[in-house]
């Protein structure tokens, strides 16, 4: 009877250092992954950080951008009617010389 106390009891002991070892398998892999979760959350907020800073600067060059549209437009419709002038006036000139030599 002594021996199949014994036995057991070996038998049971093998059972637990196999636990043990599974358990101590499962903590390393649970150690790697939170190392690796670590990693990937800073690498998220960099990335976010970054992003950030990208829309910040598109923001900026399209309202520039938005500007530099109205500015063209205005100065265009200006230059419009510039020439517009330019040619009543050149027009008028030349109908006053024609006049100016029907009176001679």
């Amino acid at each position: 009877m002594y021996s199949t106390v014994l036995n057991e009891a070996v038998y049971y002991c093998a059972g637990i250092e196999d636990l043990c070892t599974r358990r101590d398998e499962l903590h390393k892999q649970i150690l790697s992954e939170e190392e690796e979760k670590a990693k990937l959350q800073n690498e998220i907020r960099c990335l976010t950080d970054r992003l950030a800073k990208v829309n910040e600067s598109l923001s900026k060059k399209m309202a520039s951008r938005a500007e530099f549209d109205r500015t063209i437009a205005e100065t265009e419709a200006a230059y419009t009617k510039v020439c517009l002038c330019c040619y009543f006036v050149d027009c008028m000139c030349q109908q006053s010389l024609m006049d100016s030599c029907a009176l001679n």
